[in-house]
């Protein structure tokens, strides 16, 4: 039996997706005054809840889950169904995992593949560099290759969220661009699912990382097809004003 409370929630939850379906008279007006909006918006990042987050987030969300904008979509083994929409490598300068004052762990990034972070990244001796006012600390220095994916179900169906696969998630990253080439059509026609699982290295250590696989339906419905089309022609014209990254810090 629902409590007044929950059925005020459940209530309220139907009233907000209500609101948000565009009614058919201004579904053909020119959008206007939304340049200058766009400029000043950010893409919320993927973020998998670690034993090693805040408190507050592992006690809302629970450690594994998958998180983007304050908000729960799976938890640790569910998959989350996506769109890849868009995808672009790009270049990180990293902060040491001992370093206590560094407010991102990404330092800098570029889409630079000419910068002084991506000539870095790829040699083995430079790929780590001393910090100038700790010699106990090291920046890391590596490539990101990175997705903004369409959220085809959950609570943010229909948004954009940005997943990035770096260091030990390379790999991830490099088997989607595999697969899916291999599949011989557009990115944005591939359905695939999303899933944070534990994984554990040599020495024992353990954390939760971004999996994936291929949907039971792989290709992306018919009725979504100029969706995604747009959103990556939007995403597209966004990259080509701008050489730094798209979408938010993390």
């Amino acid at each position: 039996m629902s409590t007044k409370s929950e059925t005020k929630k459940n209530e309220s939850e139907v009233a907000t997706k209500q609101e948000d379906v565009m009614p058919a008279y201004l579904k053909d007006k020119e959008v206007l005054g939304m340049d200058e909006v766009r400029k000043y918006t950010k893409t919320p990042m993927f973020k998998v809840i670690q034993g090693t987050s805040k408190p507050d987030a592992q006690d809302n969300f629970g450690v594994g889950s998958i998180v983007a904008n304050d908000t729960l979509l799976a938890t640790a083994g569910k998959p989350l169904l996506v769109i890849p929409v868009y995808f672009w490598p790009s270049w990180q300068q990293r902060a040491d995992d001992q370093d206590k004052q560094a407010n991102h762990f990404i330092v800098e990034e570029t889409m630079d593949a000419n910068s002084e972070i991506a000539r870095k990244s790829r040699s083995e001796k430079t790929r780590t560099e001393v910090y100038a006012d700790n010699p106990n600390l090291k920046y890391k220095f590596c490539q990101s290759l990175n997705f903004a994916m369409l959220m085809v179900d959950g609570p943010l169906a229909g948004a954009v969220a940005l997943v990035k696969f770096a260091m030990g998630a390379h790999k991830i990253g490099e088997n989607i661009n595999t697969s899916l080439k291999a599949r011989g059509t557009s990115l944005f026609y591939n359905q695939i699912e999303l899933t944070s699982n534990k994984t554990t290295n040599a020495q024992s250590q353990s954390w939760y990382q971004l999996n994936w696989q291929l949907s039971e339906e792989s290709w992306t419905p018919e009725a979504m097809l100029e969706d995604v089309e747009r959103i990556h022609r939007e995403i597209a014209a966004e990259h080509a004003k701008v050489d730094t990254e798209f979408g938010a810090e993390e």
